[in-house]
């Protein structure tokens, strides 16, 4: 008998003089004990909401519809008709959950080893002598270093994979029968993933635990799962066994999910986009111009230093510095795409901060077209924001939620007089059809739009100033594989149409190697490995390179 049995799940909303919408339309699937099951598809498919109604967690307002069936020793449960006491139980003894982001799960003012050590008092009445000892272990299993040390830490004190291993230990040690783990790799380096992705499969191999995993990362979800449920606007495409669906996937969504991942036979092509798929057009043969890269230097960095202070002694006097980014060189020419990889914390973000005057320099120097910008004066900063622009990679929190995008893109030309102001509207017009959103984005604000929109209002007021180099920081890393495509296939036009230059800067390989012509690799602070992308990602020569590239989750083919 499966451990769980879905049938017909439907999950709707109602709205204000409208029909109700339909969130989750009529999904049916089965999972076995001890078995893994992925779903996917991107943000806003109903992954999450499946989930939560398989938690008891749905909002109040949700109305839910089909049979949700939980088989444990011998006994059924309805799901969808628990009492709040009965969800109580299930929750605390056989379901667990692991959420995406860590840190808005733990307690930030209380030690880690507490709060686990007050998870297992909770859920096995046992005494917090054994509570303790438990913990122990479990910060042991989840290969967190130095247990004992650890066990006093606060989260903010761990890094995102060891704030991710806690939330496994929280969430698996009292043996749920039921695991579901909600995006909980997203935001981690490649070899952090792959760690994580390791330890629960060791860990859900040891304990016989059954999984939900929900990503949109279909490479990930071919390395863990037995069966596959992809969702597209919430209803269920394909399902079935994993291997099966992502070896001859039969529907166009998970054929286009599959293809819009760039890999080392698209690049110099434009990505097919889920829509393409949708639409049955046919394959885009049409390749990118070769790549225009001029002889000129456009940026230039030589051995920069930069120390944050790491301890004081008793009279607050700094001692010792923690060395972010250490003897850094490189030139980025005109035209050029220079990729940036490495962990986090490996001074990728510091150093693109130097360059933009956001983060001061301990030693060495860095120049833009020949004149030395290490050390400008504000007015002089303020000049050359016209010329180097960032593109962050949260564009929600980088954007003004109280002004209209039209406001949001007009600011920067005025402050600047980039254009005269009887003008400023159809420019900004211009930059939002150039980045492929409609005119009547003008007059609406940052929520109203998609994760993909606004990046591409991130990157219209990035190019609102006219710049020649624009940083690229970690800009698709948040975004579902379709959307991603989209933003890729618009920052080759634009550099093509507007002879741009770009340090591109992630930590997803293969975009780094689908998009740039020239690679850069750092480690604690220093390039270990640079050269032609292909050269550097495909046949490194670095041992922590290998590394990198060896973690990178492939698709089953």
């Amino acid at each position: 008998m499966p451990l769980i049995e879905i049938h017909k799940l439907s999950v709707s909303f109602p709205q204000k003089g409208k029909e109700d919408f339909i969130a989750v339309n009529n999904i049916s699937f089965s999972l076995e004990k001890g078995k893994v099951l992925a779903i996917v598809g991107e943000s806003g498919s109903g992954k999450s909401l499946t989930a939560l109604a398989l938690m008891g967690l749905l909002p109040k307002e949700a109305a839910i519809k089909g049979n949700l069936i939980f088989n444990l020793h011998h006994q059924s449960y309805p799901l969808q008709s628990l009492t709040t006491s009965q969800w109580q139980e299930l929750r605390r003894n056989h379901i667990g959950m692991i959420f995406q982001e860590p840190m808005s799960s733990l307690n930030p003012v209380m030690k880690i080893g507490k709060q686990l050590e007050e998870t297992l008092c909770i859920h096995q009445n046992i005494s917090k002598r054994k509570a303790k000892q438990q913990t122990l272990e479990w910060l042991q299993k989840v290969q967190l270093p130095s247990p004992g040390k650890t066990y006093h830490k606060y989260p903010h004190q761990l890094s995102g994979g060891q704030k991710q291993r806690m939330m496994i230990a929280m969430a698996m040690c009292n043996h749920p029968a039921l695991l579901i783990a909600d995006e909980p790799t997203t935001a981690l380096d490649v070899t952090v993933q792959r760690e994580i992705i390791d330890l629960m499969k060791s860990l859900q191999l040891q304990t016989g635990t059954s999984m939900i995993f929900i990503t949109h990362d279909l490479a990930l979800a071919s390395m863990i799962a037995d069966e596959v449920s992809v969702m597209y606007r919430g209803r269920q495409t394909e399902y079935g066994d994993a291997t099966s669906v992502f070896t001859n996937p039969q529907q166009p969504y998970t054929k286009a999910l599959i293809a819009c991942k760039p890999n080392t036979d698209n690049k110099g092509k434009p990505l097919p986009t889920v829509q393409d798929f949708l639409e049955h057009k046919k394959e885009n043969k049409l390749a990118y111009s070769a790549s225009s890269v001029l002889s000129n230097v456009l940026l230039r960095v030589n051995d920069l230093d930069i120390y944050f202070p790491e301890n004081s002694d008793w009279l607050g006097r700094t001692i010792s510095f923690y060395k972010a980014v250490d003897k850094v060189s490189f030139e980025l020419k005109q035209g050029e795409v220079l990729g940036l990889v490495g962990e986090s914390g490996c001074g990728k973000s510091t150093l693109s901060k130097s360059i933009m005057g956001l983060l001061p320099v301990t030693a060495g120097s860095i120049f833009y077209k020949g004149k030395d910008i290490t050390h400008l004066k504000a007015d002089e900063r303020r000049k050359l924001s016209t010329s180097v622009q960032m593109i962050f990679q949260d564009p929600y929190s980088s954007l003004n939620p109280r002004l209209t995008i039209g406001e949001l893109l007009t600011e920067p030309m005025r402050v600047h007089k980039i254009v005269e102001s009887k003008r400023l509207k159809t420019e900004a017009l211009r930059l939002l059809d150039l980045v492929q959103l409609p005119a009547d984005a003008f007059n609406r604000y940052p929520h109203q739009f998609s994760g993909g929109q606004r990046q591409r209002i991130g990157i219209a007021r990035a190019l609102s100033v006219k710049p020649e180099l624009l940083i690229c920081d970690e800009s698709v890393s948040a975004l579902d594989v379709s959307i991603q495509a989209q933003i890729l296939n618009l920052l080759k036009q634009l550099q093509q149409e507007l002879q741009l230059s770009y340090l591109f800067i992630s930590h997803d390989l293969s975009v780094v190697h689908y998009i740039s012509d020239r690679v850069l690799v750092m480690q604690t602070g220093e390039i270990i490995e640079r050269g032609d992308a292909t050269q550097v990602l495909l046949h490194p020569q670095n041992e922590y390179t290998k590394k990198l590239i060896e973690a990178m989750p492939e698709m089953k083919r």
